[in-house]
């Protein structure tokens, strides 16, 4: 058998384990390639050069990652592995997240809930989920005398097709059944007793589960918010008859085990006759034909998915990808100069490549919960406890330019105070799965201020997005090369001053976004003098408020001076209807927008218009 070569990345010398991750989940877990039962040493090479190995290989789970930061987060921590852009093929990743998302990676995934429709994954290998502690130390049960259920459930009411199948069961009435699910109250984490907080709860609750699946000849399995479940390989461990419902799960080693053997598969379009199959299928045998059966179940997972046989499994999978592993996989990615004059290049990805990226919108600011209040000043908002000098109007702008960038697009975000001006943007830009878009925070922040916007960015999901320079604007803009961003924003009219310095740093068709209060009283034009008051006047409107009056006028000075600025260069400028928004747009053609989303009603931004 041929013997693997394997590099390992070591963290701390390659990588650094997200530190709120660790906080929140613990410490990382091990790969099954070091699984506690089955750990042989001489079974693979371990070289220490990258580029002699046949995988690279990530040494843990991504899963607590991605459940903590989201799938975003965590594709672009993979990018940032040191050897991720040249070797991105011979990578080696396993992700055991009950979702299954996307990565949206040639890497070999090795996973225990893979699922038929992920096509953006194009090298995905089933996995099998290993029993339990407490199935584990009771199986397996013989004891066929003690049986008193056809079928039972135990467990939780996570997706639609549970409901169905579970109302299909008690409906038959020729069925003897046992089915429990407790309600939500019940759980302290998640809808699942494997996550309970309360140990008390949750050994009881692990007794009735070992008790009931051991007093029923079958045990219904069907999927959850992900394409397996656990179920299905406890069952026969413990040597009873699956029942399995999903149409989106691949079954480990088919090519070794013949599950139709002892397992009923019911489509999910047939969950509501379930009752009547599984009735159908287990009054076709005799007693001691079920009894045959559920040895059978016990003797191909003794066989072939017990946990000794983790690294064994691991390796087969490897082995099995390097022979369909491309040569010379063709290059989709390119390299490109960044932003900054100081970076290497980046990877540049062709539009459409993170098409396939599921984003746990739901739980992002725009698709989730928000709260906007006003704020403790006029033209400010408190969104989710995020302060911003930002009128209602300025979040629907920014949120719909974020929208509406290029793929990998850079933004400034000039003045960028708490961040809630570049959490909008950062959330409009993962809405169409813009996830290798920058947005450079610039601020005079001290250092706590600035640990708090990135703070502010963490718990919004996008700090991954976000790089801070505690520069002035003037010195901040001579770090970036000419023709690199895409959008500068002027937050309050911060930056109205330094404009110049930044005008070549955009590219053709880039855009200033900004806003500079409301000057409903403002009339007129500013004379040259007036034009220079009102710079200095705008730029301290956001720390004095008291004379609303001579605000009005510094903010329309500065709108004066940005208008002659924009049509001096032979730009477009454009005014928003409230709260002196405003637009330049320099002249050129822009960058094609190619959006990443695939379309998405739901999420379509309330755009602001210009007049």
């Amino acid at each position: 058998m041929e013997r693997l070569r394997l590099f390992f990345y070591r963290e701390g010398e390659h990588f650094e384990y997200p530190a709120d991750v660790r906080e929140a989940y613990g410490e990382p877990v091990r790969i099954p390639l070091f699984h506690e039962d089955a750990v042989q040493p001489d079974a693979f090479d371990t070289v220490a050069s990258p580029a002699e190995a046949d995988f690279i290989v990530f040494p843990y789970k991504l899963d607590p990652i991605i459940c903590h930061r989201r799938t975003a987060f965590t594709r672009n921590y993979l990018e940032d592995l040191p050897y991720f852009a040249q070797y991105e093929h011979k990578h080696a990743l396993f992700n055991f997240h009950d979702l299954g998302q996307p990565l949206c990676t040639r890497a070999c995934i090795v996973t225990d809930d893979p699922a038929r429709s992920n096509r953006d994954d194009p090298f995905v290998h089933p996995y099998p989920h290993f029993p339990m502690a407490h199935v584990l130390r009771a199986a397996p049960d013989y004891d066929f005398g003690s049986i008193r259920f056809d079928v039972s459930f135990v467990g939780t009411i996570s997706d639609e097709v549970r409901l169905t199948l579970l109302e299909s069961v008690q409906r038959e009435k020729r069925l003897r059944h046992y089915l429990n699910a407790p309600k939500a109250p019940d759980w302290d984490r998640s809808a699942s007793y494997l996550h309970m907080a309360d140990e008390g709860r949750k050994r009881a609750l692990e007794r009735l589960y070992v008790g009931v699946m051991r007093r029923s000849w079958a045990t219904l399995c069907p999927r959850g918010r992900g394409s397996s479940s656990y179920r299905f390989f406890e069952t026969m461990c413990m040597g009873r008859l699956p029942v399995h419902m999903s149409d989106e799960y691949v079954l480990p080693l088919a090519d070794r085990v013949d599950y139709k053997a002892f397992c009923l598969f019911v489509p999910e379009r047939e969950a509501w006759r379930a009752g009547e199959l599984v009735h159908r299928w287990l009054a076709d045998k005799r007693a001691d034909e079920r009894q045959d059966m559920c040895r059978l179940a016990r003797k191909a997972w003794e066989k072939h998915l017990a946990p000794q046989y983790a690294q064994d499994l691991v390796l087969d999978i490897l082995r099995a990808h390097k022979a369909v592993l491309p040569k010379n996989p063709p290059r989709l990615v390119r390299q490109a100069p960044g932003c900054l004059k100081a970076e290497a290049p980046r990877r540049c990805h062709p539009a459409g490549y993170f098409a396939g990226l599921v984003l746990d919108d739901g739980r992002s600011w725009f698709n989730g919960a928000m709260l906007a209040q006003p704020g403790s000043r006029p033209d400010t908002m408190l969104v989710n406890g995020v302060p911003g000098e930002l009128p209602q109007a300025a979040l629907n702008l920014l949120y719909h330019a974020g929208r509406v960038l290029p793929v990998a697009a850079s933004v400034v975000d000039l003045g960028a105070g708490a961040g809630l001006s570049s959490i909008v943007f950062g959330n409009a830009l993962l809405s169409r799965r813009n996830i290798r878009a920058r947005i450079f925070c610039v601020d005079g922040w001290s250092g706590a201020a600035r640990e708090e916007m990135l703070g502010n960015a963490r718990n919004a999901g996008v700090e991954f997005l976000l790089t801070p320079l505690a520069l002035p604007g003037a010195e901040a803009a001579r770090l970036f090369r000419d023709g690199s961003l895409d959008l500068l924003f002027l937050n309050r009219g911060r930056g109205v001053a330094d404009l110049a310095d930044w005008w070549d740093k955009l590219r053709s068709g880039g855009m200033v976004l900004g806003c500079c209060g409301a000057p409903e009283a403002a009339t007129g034009a500013a004379t040259d003098a007036a034009i220079g008051a009102a710079i200095g006047a705008a730029n301290a409107v956001a720390d004095d408020v008291a004379d609303a009056a001579a605000n009005r006028a510094a903010n329309a000075g500065a709108l004066e001076l940005l208008r002659t600025f924009a049509l001096e260069r032979g730009a477009a400028w454009e005014r928003g209807p409230a709260g002196g928004l405003f637009r330049i747009t320099k002249p050129g053609a822009r960058p094609e927008v190619g959006p990443e989303a695939r379309p998405d009603t739901k999420t379509e931004p309330v755009a602001v218009g210009f007049g």
